[in-house]
C-alpha cells in the first residue's frame, strides 16, 4: 500500500510526462541482452533510503536511478520484453545489531536480484543493479552465494 501511494505521489509530481514516458517505454524494444545491458549500464545506483519503497515499472524508467530495487523492477520489465521468464529474488541479509542512542536494533542488509532464465539456450540470466551476469549452468543461487562471498544467508522470491 505504502509503494502504491508512493507511485501516485511521484505521477501526481511529474503528471505532465506520465503519457510520454508510458508510451516510450511500452515501445522500447530490446533486439538482444547486449540492448537490454547498455541499457541498464544508464542506471544510476543510491542507496536506500529510510523510506524505501517499490517503484513502478514506469516510475523506474522515468528516473533510471534508485537502489537495488529500483534497477531489479527495470531488469525484470527489459527481460519480459525479451521474452525471457524472470522473477525478482531478495538476498536475505544476515542479522546486525545496531545502536542508536540507548537503543539497540537488529537490522538486516538485503540486495534484490532479477533472475531470467532462457529455455531456449539453457542459461540464467542475472540482472543486478547495472550488471548482468551470464550463467552456462543451472544452478544459479549457488552462484550468486559464492559471487557475494556468502555474505547474506539466504534467497528467497520477492
Amino acid at each position: 500500500m505504502f509503494s502504491r501511494t508512493m507511485n501516485c505521489l511521484y505521477w501526481l509530481k511529474n503528471r505532465e510526462k506520465k503519457a510520454a514516458i508510458d508510451d516510450l517505454a511500452e515501445g522500447l524494444q530490446f533486439n538482444n541482452l547486449t540492448a537490454l545491458e547498455i541499457f541498464m549500464a544508464k542506471f544510476k545506483y543510491v542507496k536506500d533510503s529510510l523510506f524505501d519503497w517499490t517503484p513502478g515499472e514506469s516510475t523506474a524508467f522515468h528516473s533510471m536511478k534508485g537502489d537495488c530495487l529500483t534497477a531489479a523492477v527495470l531488469w525484470n520489465w527489459g527481460f519480459k520484453k525479451l521474452g525471457l521468464e524472470s522473477c525478482i529474488y531478495r538476498l536475505k541479509g544476515k542479522p546486525e545489531t545496531v545502536r542508536f542512542g540507548w537503543f539497540l536494533w537488529t537490522i538486516r542488509t538485503n540486495h534484490i536480484i532479477t533472475v531470467a532464465y532462457d529455455a531456449q539456450t539453457k542459461r540464467t540470466f542475472i540482472g543486478s543493479n547495472d550488471k548482468l551476469k551470464r550463467l552456462s549452468k543451472p544452478d544459479w543461487k549457488l552462484y550468486v552465494m559464492r559471487w557475494v562471498d556468502y555474505y547474506y544467508e539466504a534467497i528467497e522470491k520477492f
